[in-house]
């Protein structure tokens, strides 16, 4: 045979090859993925055992972004074995051999990417044993830094496959029972990360999967975004249309969904909004409802319209078509309740969260700074009740004549018109820190009204007595007239 016959015959072969390789169905991919899978062993170097477990979850990604409707992808996505070959076992093995191989690694030559396996082996460990949500969010957190890490030190792209991989596949290795909401609730996270990383098929792939149609506006949004396409009224009101007609108002989805698009709006659009405008994307919201406490939906709910409220005050001036003045009672009175209390429990004064979306409203329009706080210190760290209260009166009493006013010991006060604290003040749980406040403010005579008249006879009388008398701010060999006291007994 000629040289050049032999060229002809070797250039098909690579052809033929290659386009077996890039039209392989998802049986082929599948077989490839289970032929490598079967030839890994203890006796092989563990450097050849992570090279060919990346193997195999490379051609699994491929099964799922190159066939994403195709039952094996749609098994790989929801975690299920598919026959005797289980995901889950070989993914197990492969971050025990790549952690432990860098673990030495690490020790002799430590570097940047060293902090990748360390997060990476801390979510996988932190996904079977969270017990809570914000230990499972704190799982997948330590995962994607994971991704950013080995993505940002430009890692062997297994490294970051295997991570996505095990983002992917938390949930359902944690204690929580997966619902097709908390598994696309990760998915949605998981489809802005491969944006991101420039990964548009799988993302899309996830997306399709996705059984919540709230979830679907999210992805959708994101995607759009991301392909650069132009957020003006007539893509505003093609989603609305979609969250009318096809967004099914069970466990607060349509409110989810009007939500994200109106936070999306604030964020990524150039169209002037209106108080219209609000008063249509909040209205979702108003007559939301879950049947019973799923943490899940609760929380993310929560994130959403927290959010929301922080967008409604920030929006540039040359965008908003609605006054600073109609704010105060729209922000506070955004509705949800019947999903942000769904899992309040009053013996541990936990989750009243409809209460805290008030605190906060009024906190942003006193000071970004206070509410950002108070929103961190809600989400990351579980404030009860109390603390809320407490903290909301600390920040009103740094302006003593405001509090003075919404408290109702004077008439106004420069930003009377822009708050509303005065319903929270009666509320009982902000008895207790009011009088401290005042008490700080050594005003002797109010706090002792509010002491012997209202504090008197409740379970904090003690402590409230205790701190007027080792109060700093109270002279107490000063002389004080608090009104004619043998007038009051004479007619008492």
């Amino acid at each position: 045979m000629s040289s050049i016959n032999k060229l002809i015959r070797v250039a098909a072969l690579i052809l033929f090859s290659s386009a077996s390789t890039l039209y392989a169905d998802p049986n082929a991919l599948l077989g490839d993925a289970i032929k490598t899978n079967a030839s890994i062993n203890e006796n092989m170097p563990q450097q050849d055992r992570i090279d060919a477990y990346g193997k195999v979850f490379k051609t699994l990604d491929e099964i799922i972004s190159k066939h994403s409707s195709s039952d094996q992808a749609i098994k790989l996505l929801s975690n299920q074995s598919i026959g005797d070959f289980d995901p889950n076992l070989i993914r197990n093995r492969y971050i025990g051999d790549l952690t432990e191989y860098y673990d030495i690694v690490c020790e002799t030559s430590p570097n940047y990417s060293c902090l990748g396996f360390v997060s990476l082996k801390m979510g996988q460990d932190s996904c079977k044993t969270a017990d809570t949500v914000r230990g499972i969010i704190e799982a997948h957190q330590n995962i994607k830094n994971a991704v950013y890490v080995f993505s940002g030190q430009n890692s062997d792209e297994s490294f970051v496959n295997i991570s996505l991989n095990q983002y992917r596949n938390c949930l359902s290795e944690s204690p929580f029972q997966v619902t097709d909401y908390s598994k696309d609730l990760f998915s949605s996270d998981l489809v802005d990360m491969l944006l991101q990383l420039e990964n548009e098929s799988l993302a899309t792939a996830i997306i399709q999967n996705m059984k919540t149609p709230a979830f679907k506006v999210t992805g959708v949004l994101a995607l759009s975004e991301y392909q650069g396409k132009t957020f003006d009224k007539a893509f505003n009101d093609r989603l609305i249309k979609f969250i009318d007609e096809k967004v099914e108002d069970v466990n607060g989805s349509k409110a989810d969904a009007g939500l994200e698009l109106a936070n999306a709006a604030f964020t990524w659009g150039e169209n002037r909004i209106s108080y219209d405008d609000l008063r249509k994307y909040i209205s979702y919201a108003r007559s939301a409802s879950t049947d019973g406490c799923d943490p899940f939906i609760v929380r993310n709910f929560l994130e959403k319209i927290l959010a929301f409220q922080n967008n409604v005050v920030s929006l540039d001036k040359e965008r908003r078509d609605y006054g600073k003045g109609q704010l105060p009672g729209f922000l506070g009175e955004m509705g949800g309740k019947g999903i942000l209390d769904a899992c309040f429990d009053p013996s541990s004064q936990t989750k009243e969260y409809s209460t805290s979306l008030k605190i906060n409203a009024n906190l942003l329009l006193l000071s970004k700074e206070a509410a950002e706080e108070f929103q961190r210190g809600v989400l990351n760290e579980d404030w009860n009740m109390f603390k809320q209260f407490d903290y909301m009166i600390g920040t009103l009493g740094g302006y003593q004549e405001l509090f003075e006013a919404e408290f109702g010991l004077r008439d106004k006060a420069q930003g009377s018109e822009v708050v509303k604290f005065e319903g929270l003040l009666k509320d009982e749980r902000a008895l207790f820190p009011a009088f401290k406040q005042i008490v700080n403010f050594g005003d002797v005579c109010e706090s002792s009204k509010i002491l012997f008249q209202q504090i008197k006879g409740k379970n904090f009388y003690d402590d409230a007595i205790e701190y007027m008398i080792n109060s700093d701010s109270m002279d107490m060999n000063a002389e004080n007239n608090c009104g004619d006291s043998e007038l009051e007994l004479l007619l008492n």
